[in-house]
């Protein structure tokens, strides 16, 4: 506790020679935090835009004809039966289990349906759907006015270009086969087929179209497939080998692109680190050598009076270290501050800088292991000097 002491006063006393130290070990730091935040920050956005463009893949009914899909490209008149649910979970389960991922099965109803409003028909799709199930797999719906509805209610939400094209508008009220529905809210549009469609709980559609027990395509979402194309292709060949009747497909996510993508940047950007901290090294190195080689003197003193070369080196290394724990703190939040000015000014994702303590973690690592590992050698052959070379009028490490 004494080495301690004596180190931290001697950095004290020498405050400039520290901070020039501090803001070496602190900018390779700052920079490595910058990188990991921003890459969190760009996974957390892509992951949500994601999510925008469907699942990771479906199952729906084998050999449709092509007079059964909509314009839309939706399937109709084909239907499947609720069970398979379960298997298709089971079957999926089995390779993603050890991946620790969260597993999301929806399924959806689709039926052509005429809509009455105000003594008028409007031609529509009406997909029926789970609706817990798809909000927690798709969380980046949102609605452009309204409120969702309680699918167990006789509430709708309308696809945005079905909404504007038809007049329609939260608190309107329309006729599905006989059943008055308010619509209560109005769906941002995607550019997908979503757009023109309205949507029902999925047990009141099977009510209204006498479809007990059936669904007409079966959603999954799995971040372990999308981030894995490999096995997502298992997946998908298990599933049409092993359930009769059914075709599974696995279309080549964006999700999929963006985890390719962020690991070529990810590796790229990491090299750009590792090449920083190298020069940091270095510099730390020449700044180390050139404080100890004025402490020359002071340190044949401390060894006249008694003091070991194991206690020297604990001091320095005490030094070097509590410069290292500080500036890696200090440069994990000034990445921070880096990460939040480039999203503000620059990239515009859009997720808030997310706190994350591994990266701390790193990032005072990192900052200790820079210090320590350039300022060890030198440190480690002055500890070992002679009182009589020590008052030399030149010393080289």
């Amino acid at each position: 506790m004494d080495l301690l002491r004596i180190a931290i006063k001697d950095l004290v006393r020498r405050q400039g020679r520290s901070l020039y130290l501090f803001i070496a070990v602190m900018i390779p730091v700052a920079i490595l935090s910058t990188i990991l935040l921003t890459l969190d920050n760009a996974d957390t956005t892509l992951s949500t835009l994601a999510s925008k463009f469907g699942f990771t893949l479906s199952v729906q009914p084998k050999n449709v004809k092509q007079e059964r899909i909509d314009q839309v490209g939706v399937v109709l008149g084909e239907t499947l039966d609720e069970g398979l649910i379960e298997e298709i979970r089971e079957k999926v389960l089995m390779y993603i289990e050890d991946e620790g991922e969260t597993l999301i099965i929806s399924p959806r109803l689709y039926e052509k349906a005429s809509i009455s409003k105000a003594a008028r028909e409007i031609p529509s799709l009406v997909a029926g759907l789970d609706f817990d199930s798809e909000r927690k797999a798709r969380p980046s719906w949102a609605l452009s006015d309204g409120r969702w509805s309680d699918f167990r209610q006789d509430e709708a939400v309308a696809g945005g270009t079905f909404a504007r094209v038809n007049g329609l508008s939260p608190d309107d009220s329309v006729v599905i086969e006989g059943r008055t529905i308010r619509v209560t809210g109005i769906l941002e549009n995607y550019n997908s087929s979503e757009d023109h469609m309205m949507f029902i709980g999925l047990d009141k559609a099977r009510e209204l179209f006498h479809k007990d027990g059936q669904v007409s395509l079966i959603n999954v979402q799995s971040v372990a497939l999308d981030r894995n194309q490999d096995l997502m292709k298992k997946v998908v060949e298990e599933l049409n080998t092993g359930i009769p009747n059914i075709k599974a497909i696995s279309p080549q996510q964006f999700t999929t692109l963006k985890f390719v993508l962020l690991k070529k940047t990810f590796r790229f950007l990491l090299a750009i680190v590792l090449a920083t901290i190298i020069v940091s090294v270095f510099s730390i190195f020449n700044i180390v050598t050139t404080a100890l080689y004025s402490r020359v003197r002071e340190i044949g003193l401390l060894k006249s009076v008694g003091a070991s070369r194991r206690q020297l080196l604990l001091i320095f290394v005490y030094e070097y270290l509590l410069v290292g724990f500080v500036a890696g703190t200090s440069g994990f939040f000034t990445g921070m501050g880096c990460t939040w000015a480039l999203d503000k000014f620059l990239l515009k994702l859009g997720s808030s800088i997310a706190w994350n303590p591994s990266y701390l973690v790193a990032a005072v690592a990192t900052g200790m292991l820079c210090s320590l590992s350039a300022s060890y050698y030198p440190t480690y052959k002055l500890a070992g000097i002679k009182i009589t070379e020590s008052f030399r009028s030149q010393w080289e490490v």
